[in-house]
């Protein structure tokens, strides 16, 4: 049976202001440091897009769009599992730097990450050039990021990206 879960509207609003709360905060003390502090570079943040996928509650990096019609939700005894799809014109390594962030500033775990044929290459679908696995509580969520071919030849940038959700 197909069951769709929305969380109330406040609960997104509390774990977005969190996340804008983090990267804040993460940036603005690097700022402060000054130029005499040598520490790496951070990956440029974009503007968080104020839209969360459908779903997952997880932001959508700016630049992407959800592609509706490409989710799938299940409702199984051991848990959800939620398949979505968002496409936009980002280059792929920035929406990779950038769920590396997020992810764990939402209570997620990044347990594997990988570039073209990295250690979460077998977690992603073939054509996958970036792979995240994250966990949290009592599931998995598989992002991968993909430059569409037909973008690159033609000289635009065009990035897909997969999200999947499974119980552990």
């Amino acid at each position: 049976m197909m069951k769709r879960h929305k969380k109330p509207e406040r609960a997104r609003q509390g774990s977005m202001a969190v996340v804008l709360g983090l990267l804040v905060a993460l940036f603005g003390m690097r700022a402060l440091a000054g130029p005499q502090d040598q520490t790496p570079a951070m990956p440029e943040m974009p503007a968080m897009n104020e839209e969360l996928l459908t779903d997952l509650d997880v932001p959508l990096y700016e630049g992407l769009r959800e592609e509706p019609e490409e989710r799938v939700v299940f409702d199984s005894a051991e848990g959800r599992i939620i398949q979505a799809r968002a496409r936009g014109g980002v280059p792929a390594r920035k929406i990779y730097d950038f769920y590396k962030v997020v992810l764990p500033s939402l209570g997620w775990r990044i347990s594997a990450s990988g570039e073209d044929g990295g250690p979460a290459d077998p977690l992603c679908e073939a054509g996958v050039r970036y792979c995240l696995k994250a966990e949290r509580d009592r599931e998995n969520l598989v992002i991968g990021i993909m430059p569409e071919a037909a973008s690159e030849t033609m000289g635009r940038t065009v990035s897909r990206v997969s999200f999947v959700l499974t119980p552990k």
